[in-house]
């Protein structure tokens, strides 16, 4: 059974972490940091290679730190005149 979510303990907390949310996450050595689409960013005491088994397959690795949604991301780019 696949599910679009995890709980994540994140500052002493149970976090419901919705995999549509997330915008990236970013390997910090022995933990990670979650960014969401609402702004709030978690920090999750788990290895970014740990993590990388449980995350659904829409996930993608573009930088050897850094895993991220590919729908999610595509749907935050934005050109901007004078960036890029």
């Amino acid at each position: 059974m696949r599910h679009d979510f995890a709980f994540i303990k994140s500052n002493k907390k149970l976090i419901k972490l919705r995999f549509d949310e997330v915008v990236f996450i970013k390997g910090l050595g022995n933990y990670v940091e979650i960014a969401m689409s609402g702004g709030e960013k978690y920090v999750y005491y788990r290895s970014l290679k740990e993590l990388i088994n449980s995350l659904p397959e829409e996930f993608m690795r573009i930088h050897n730190c850094f895993r991220h949604s590919s729908l999610l991301f595509l749907n935050r780019c934005e050109r901007r005149a004078g960036q890029f």
